[in-house]
């Protein structure tokens, strides 16, 4: 039998492992647009299966009325999880933005395909954040040095 999968708000007892799988990824803070966001202080949305998590998500709550999600993982590449995750998410948030990188081409055509557009690209933003955060790598997927901020936005989000 196949236990379906639930995405949710995580209880007290599924928040530290969302957490904790985030940070073995990101690190303890996400530093975007210039600021440094603690991943212990982001909310976050799970997708569980049973008592096993399967993926999250983590945002905040930004200007103008917008979330910016912090986050998205799975951990089970090739289930859709990541999708599922953001589909929930943007039904309940459609005013909303996030950050990638230039190097992540696999990435924007993700967001792209969930119908995100391309809002605008900050020119050496993670040059600038190396300075909050040193451990960000300087060369990416591919081989692609890790340079630009790509935002990616979908309903009224203008982000800043």
């Amino acid at each position: 039998m196949v236990t379906p999968l639930r995405i949710v708000l995580p209880s007290p007892a599924e928040r530290p492992a969302a957490v904790a799988a985030a940070t073995d990824h990101w690190g303890s803070m996400i530093v975007t647009r210039g600021l440094r966001h603690p991943l212990a202080d982001a909310h976050w949305l799970v997708a569980m299966e049973g008592s096993s998590l399967l993926g999250a998500l983590s945002w905040r709550d930004a200007e103008s009325d917008t979330t910016e999600v912090l986050t998205l993982d799975a951990f089970r590449p090739g289930q859709r999880i990541g999708a599922q995750l953001l589909r929930h998410f943007l039904a309940g948030c459609p005013d909303t933005w996030l950050v990638t990188t230039n190097d992540n081409a696999k990435a924007q055509a993700f967001y792209a395909r969930m119908g995100g557009r391309l809002a605008s690209v900050d020119i050496d933003a993670v040059v600038r954040a190396r300075v909050l955060k040193p451990e960000i790598p300087l060369i990416g997927i591919d081989g692609v040095p890790i340079r630009d901020e790509w935002i990616y936005a979908w309903g009224r989000a203008q982000p800043g």
